[in-house]
């Protein structure tokens, strides 16, 4: 069970990361695997695009704060256990950060810079602080939170939980392509300040006192 990391700098190493691994390695074959996501991310920097794969699940928190970097699970189908447990935050200041075909325990976005997430499943909460640009498409969420600013896109996507959202300059927009919104009790949608627009998507209340 291995992760991979790969620049398009040429000066930077591809680097492995395993549940298996071991932080003494040198990180450059799955052979030669570090044991945690901490050790890899201390060795990416802003030199460019990154790719790293995770293979397996971990259950740390870490911290992608590096420019241009893509961060992939090693299999499409995201329902697979791959990623962590743990929370993943997003704190990079500008540029992108790209997330794909990974489960988190939790996503927590602070930087200003964009974050693109896509085949992700996260089974806790998504909470966006930020004022940066965040897209999340294809894969189900267990609650919401955003008090960041900005725009925040969410398409063909599953939600399970609570939504609460609260900045006045924020927008929050909402297109299932038919899937489904199952909220979780009478006052599951929290919009205390900003704009919420929701279209195309099934919305499941198991409440009569809902109105």
């Amino acid at each position: 069970i291995w992760g991979y990391i790969k620049s398009k700098d040429s000066n930077v190493k591809n680097w492995y990361v395993s549940i298996a691994g071991d932080d003494n390695n040198s990180g450059y074959s799955p052979n030669n695997a570090f044991a945690t996501l901490n050790k890899a991310t201390t060795l990416l920097g802003n030199t460019g695009e990154a790719l790293i794969w995770l293979l397996g699940q971990f259950s740390t928190n870490v911290t992608f704060n590096q420019l241009n970097v893509d961060i992939k699970g090693d299999n499409a189908n995201k329902g697979a256990a791959t990623g962590t447990s743990g929370t993943v935050t997003s704190s990079n200041a500008s540029s992108s950060q790209r997330y794909s075909n990974l489960v988190f325990g939790a996503f927590t976005k602070t930087g200003a810079g964009q974050a693109y997430l896509e085949n992700v499943n996260i089974t806790g909460t998504l909470n966006d602080t930020s004022a940066g640009y965040l897209k999340y498409k294809n894969g189900s969420i267990g609650s919401l939170s955003i008090t960041g600013t900005g725009v925040k896109v969410f398409e063909d996507f599953e939600l399970n939980g609570t939504i609460a959202i609260n900045n006045p300059l924020v927008s929050v927009s909402f297109n299932g392509v038919g899937r489904a919104m199952t909220l979780t009790s009478t006052n599951a949608i929290s919009l205390t300040a900003g704009t919420l627009s929701i279209r195309n998507t099934i919305i499941y209340c198991p409440y009569r006192d809902w109105e």
